[in-house]
């Protein structure tokens, strides 16, 4: 299985090797496990600042409490839980985009060395066939 960060920085060279293996819409593939990759990022982004948001809040609603202003610091403990609340079902969108990926990228074999010649078909190298028929 390819890694995602081959796929990134070397579309092109990804793109022919899949097709170098006659793999049917190997560009189509690649583009899709990179629009995948930047949903899962997309997605990752927005948790993380939802996190970053409420371990602000968290520390001043300490600050608050600190100072004796229950009141705004209750206001602030409302929006905490609703941060946590959406923390949670981005984690899941998160969960799912992976395994997504995981699957579509499943899907991609990997790419031959570039002095790999390009398939042909379904007879053996010359020097294969030399060999076979010594087995026989």
């Amino acid at each position: 299985m390819l890694q995602i960060h081959i796929v990134r920085d070397q579309r092109e060279k990804v793109i022919q090797g899949l097709k170098k293996r006659r793999l049917k819409d190997a560009e189509a593939l690649v583009d899709s496990v990179l629009s995948l990759d930047t949903k899962r990022k997309e997605i990752q982004k927005r948790n993380d600042d939802v996190l970053a948001e409420s371990n602000s809040l968290a520390r001043e609603i300490g600050s608050l409490m600190k100072a004796g202003q229950k009141d705004e610091a209750e206001k602030i403990k409302s929006r905490t839980a609703e941060l946590k609340k959406t923390s949670t079902d981005l984690t899941a969108q998160l969960t799912l985009a992976e395994a997504e990926l995981q699957k579509v990228l499943y899907l991609i074999p990997n790419v031959p060395a570039d002095r790999v010649p390009e398939g042909g078909g379904g007879s053996l190298p010359r020097s294969l066939r030399a060999r076979r028929r010594a087995w026989s």
